[in-house]
């Protein structure tokens, strides 16, 4: 988080064929891009032309409201702008190719490419329902959604995919929440920079 735009990250697994094997660190990039600017609009210009070495999707909200997240792909960025929703919702497909992906690894069946993909539309689905639909829209909603199944992904026998922390930013107030593991089992660790 900087002093104008705060950011979290996500993979998008290898779905968008973004740039593996050369390109700069995604961490150092979004570190970089917090600092420097002061709107997510000269974030999404600043990134037209970066390639970054894996496959992720920064999510970026700025003190003026505005929050995108921004799918990496060598074809060119997407963009997917929540501002007027007031969240995004991500997972580890690209959203919207959801039809295309079941197709194209799994014949058409949902339920095969889900439990193949580690539940990213299911856990999607019910991510988008509490955005949508919480009542509170605060840290405390935010804790909770991020330590109830299927969007906390806890270790079980056949899953290979794990939520490995949860981060939240609280912009205006300076303060970012954090956890170094599962949420349901770790209290979450407050920081403010101001």
């Amino acid at each position: 988080m900087g002093k104008n735009i705060a950011t979290v990250t996500n993979t998008v697994d290898n779905f968008n064929n973004p740039s593996l094997e050369k390109g700069a660190p995604n961490s150092g990039i979004s570190m970089s891009l917090v600092i420097k600017h002061k709107t997510v609009n000269d974030i999404i210009k600043a990134l037209e032309n970066i390639k970054i070495n894996s496959a992720y999707s920064p999510s970026f909200v700025d003190k003026y409201g505005k929050i995108i997240t921004i799918e990496i792909q060598d074809s060119g960025n997407k963009v997917i702008d929540g501002t007027s929703k007031g969240y995004v919702v991500h997972t580890n497909h690209p959203i919207g190719k959801e039809s295309e992906l079941v197709g194209k690894y799994a014949n058409g069946n949902y339920h095969i490419f889900d439990n193949i993909a580690a539940n990213t539309i299911w856990r999607y689905q019910q991510a988008e329902l509490h955005a949508k639909f919480s009542p509170l829209k605060n840290i405390d909603a935010i804790k909770e959604i991020l330590t109830q199944k299927p969007i906390l992904m806890e270790p079980r026998e056949g899953n290979d995919f794990v939520s490995v922390n949860s981060v939240i930013h609280d912009l205006h107030a300076g303060c970012s929440y954090g956890t170094t593991w599962i949420s349901n089992i770790q209290n979450y660790t407050k920081v403010c920079f101001k």
